[in-house]
């Protein structure tokens, strides 16, 4: 198979009409009778959950400007600017859809509303933010996918455009590709976060589903992830998004001078390992809904990982 992007803007900017196809772990927490509130050591929604644990790493209380780069439906920025609310917003989505939706949900608040595909906006227009955050969608940002691992020793410059940037970043970042003769690279996350790092913002928060992904402590055992160290294709309805190599997104931040916190969502949500969670992971299928949900979702919570960046 030859060299080929995964790209998902046209997806997004024309077919896209709801996210009822896309289980989001923000999402099956907003709901205040969600079932998966039962696993927290504190029931709570996503966004105040991550709002207590960024105030424990920086000065929220000082920040005036936040950016949030595909915010789905604004449950999360809703919920940050409710704890936040001397802040201004700005929603940047390429879905037209989405931000409309983000236009409903945080009408109430001072938000300023783009829409655009990120890789189009101009790193110094991020100058202003203290906070950006990209919540669980990076994987819909392209990736290259089928890079022959030989294209990267090539002394000449590879003839394909799209290769010989990639060759770029990993000579800049000082990468090093998954192991195989073929690998996949995150092009879009990786310049994302190049791009917000460029820009100086003090604190970057940015998450998605993993191919890093482990579980350890009292959860190992109890559930399973895979982590093949090589981005992953995610069939979805009417597009495909790819896990994330966290690895790589990490070494940029670090470039540009921040410290870099790495982890999973149990980090932030702290789920509590009671006995019907226990039971739920370790019974098999289940015909109880709850049952299934809750699975999933602690699943999810250790194939997630984060990246918190703030700069030195």
């Amino acid at each position: 198979m030859t060299v080929y992007v995964n790209d998902t803007s046209g997806y997004h900017q024309g077919s896209l009409e709801t996210l009822g196809w896309e289980v989001t772990v923000c999402n099956m927490l907003h709901p205040a009778d969600s079932p998966c509130r039962k696993v927290l050591q504190k029931a709570n929604s996503y966004g105040n959950l991550l709002y207590d644990f960024l105030k424990d790493h920086i000065p929220v209380h000082t920040i005036e400007k936040i950016v949030e780069i595909g915010g789905g439906y604004g449950n999360l920025m809703e919920d940050l600017l409710s704890r936040i609310p001397v802040a201004k917003a700005t929603m940047i989505d390429i879905s037209p859809a989405l931000l409309e939706t983000q236009k409903e949900r945080l009408a109430e608040h001072d938000c300023e509303f783009i829409l655009s595909d990120f890789q189009q906006v101009a790193a110094g227009t991020l100058r202003q933010y203290q906070l950006a955050v990209m919540n669980e969608n990076v994987g819909d940002f392209p990736t290259l996918c089928n890079i022959p691992r030989s294209s990267l020793k090539d002394a000449k410059k590879p003839g394909n455009s799209s290769i010989a940037l990639v060759k770029e970043l990993y000579t800049k970042y000082s990468l090093i590709p998954p192991a195989g003769e073929k690998f996949s690279f995150n092009l879009g996350a990786a310049m994302a976060m190049e791009k917000l790092a460029t820009a100086g913002i003090p604190c970057i928060f940015m998450s998605e589903h993993s191919c890093e992904a482990s579980v350890t402590g009292e959860w190992k055992g109890l559930v399973e992830v895979s982590a093949s160290d090589n981005p992953e294709k995610i069939p979805l309805h009417g597009h495909d998004e790819y896990t994330i190599r966290f690895s790589d997104i990490e070494k940029v931040a670090q470039y540009h001078g921040y410290n870099v916190q790495r982890g999973n969502f149990n980090d932030i949500l702290r789920c509590e390992l009671s006995p019907l969670v226990r039971f739920v992971m370790t019974s098999g299928s289940s015909s109880r809904d709850e049952h299934e949900i809750i699975r999933q979702f602690v699943e999810d919570v250790f194939k997630y990982e984060y990246l918190l960046c703030i700069k030195e």
